[in-house]
C-alpha cells in the first residue's frame, strides 16, 4: 500500500492498516497503535477475558479512539484461524503473550497479508534470559522474517 498523502496517528483511512493485538488486555497497545501509528483502518484489540475486553471498552473511550479499535473476545488462535481469508487478513500483528510465542505463530502467519508484519515478544524471563537454558532453548525465537 503505498500512501502519498500526509498521515496522521487517530485517523481512520479506509485503505489503511487492518492490525491485530491477539492479548490486548486492556488495550494499552491497540490504544497506542491508534493515537501514534498513521495509516490505520482498523484495530481488533482481542482478549479471552470478558473484563478484560470490557477494560478494553472503558480505555478506548476515555482516549477517543473508539473509531478505530474493535474490542473482540475470543481465543487468539480461533480469531486467527477464521482470519485467514483473503479479506480478513491483518496487516500487522502483535503477540505479546506471558511466556513463549510459539503456540501462536502459524495462526499468525496463516492470517497475515502477504507483506505483513509480525511483531512477537515473549516475557517470560527464563526463555528471554536463558536462565534455564535447557528448557528454555526449544521456545527461543531469534528472528522471523515474513
Amino acid at each position: 500500500m503505498l500512501m502519498t498523502r500526509n498521515t496522521t496517528g487517530g485517523v481512520k483511512y479506509d485503505d489503511g492498516l487492518r492490525i491485530l493485538e491477539t492479548l490486548a488486555a486492556t488495550g494499552l497497545r491497540s490504544i497506542s497503535y491508534a493515537k501514534e501509528v498513521a495509516c490505520v483502518r482498523e484495530i481488533v484489540a482481542n482478549d479471552l477475558s470478558k473484563v478484560a475486553v470490557d477494560s478494553i471498552s472503558v480505555n478506548m473511550r476515555h482516549n477517543g479512539v473508539e473509531h478505530l479499535i474493535v474490542p473482540s473476545e475470543g481465543d487468539a488462535m480461533t480469531l486467527m484461524y477464521l482470519s485467514t481469508s483473503y479479506e480478513k487478513r491483518f496487516d500487522v500483528i502483535d503477540l505479546n503473550p506471558y511466556g513463549c510465542p510459539n503456540r501462536f505463530l502459524d495462526g499468525a502467519i496463516q492470517s497475515l497479508t502477504s507483506w505483513g508484519s509480525l511483531l512477537v515478544t515473549a516475557n517470560d524471563m527464563a526463555v528471554l534470559e536463558a536462565t534455564r537454558l535447557k528448557p528454555a532453548m526449544p521456545n527461543i525465537v531469534l528472528c522471523l522474517c515474513v
